[in-house]
Formats: C-alpha cells, sequence, structure tokens
C-alpha cells in the first residue's frame, strides 16, 4: 500500500495503520471485521513529505486471533517503522461504523 505524505499528514504512523489491518481484512469472509486488540510501533526515522510504501502481513492466525506486522519504508526505500499488532476476527455486523 502506498500513501503520499504531505506537509500536514506526517509521521509514519499513518504507514503503518493502512499496512497490518489490510492484510489481515484480505484474508477474511465478506461478513467478517476485524478489530485490534493491541498494538505497538517502533518509529526509526522521520516520515518526509513524499511517498511512503508500506508491507504488511499476517504473521500468525489462530482461530480468530490475528498477529500482524507492518514496516513503511519511504521513498529511497528506507524503512522509517515497524509495527506488529493483534487483532481478533469479529463478525461484521459486530462492527457496524465500519460497514
Amino acid at each position: 500500500m502506498a500513501i503520499r505524505v504531505d506537509r500536514t499528514r506526517t509521521g509514519a504512523s499513518r504507514g503503518r495503520r493502512g499496512t497490518a489491518g489490510p492484510a489481515l481484512l484480505a484474508t477474511l469472509r465478506p461478513d467478517q471485521f476485524q478489530s485490534t486488540l493491541e498494538l505497538t510501533a517502533s518509529f526509526l526515522r522521520p516520515a518526509r513529505p513524499g511517498r511512503l510504501i508500506g508491507t504488511g502481513r499476517v504473521v500468525h492466525r489462530v482461530g480468530d486471533i490475528a498477529f500482524l506486522e507492518a514496516a513503511p519504508a519511504d521513498g529511497d526505500e528506507r524503512l522509517v517503522a515497524t509495527a506488529t499488532a493483534t487483532a481478533r476476527v469479529i463478525p461484521l455486523d459486530e462492527a457496524p461504523e465500519a460497514a
């Protein structure tokens, strides 16, 4: 996933939020959604204005619990942050705001 960081929306956290969740969502059925239980981020360097490329993956899933990783990098392919998250897969009707 790629986003463009401008002067009003800087920070690696934007790239982190946009990669780990979609990695899990891509594996779910249409009637499922995910709820974040825990999220930890380490910011390695400033995210300068420009393009960020984020990679996210599902590290492990057991039943309705999933462990996720994310890593946004800048246009020079330098890692700007790392993140791990734990999420719970829930029925979509339990997340009406997200529908």
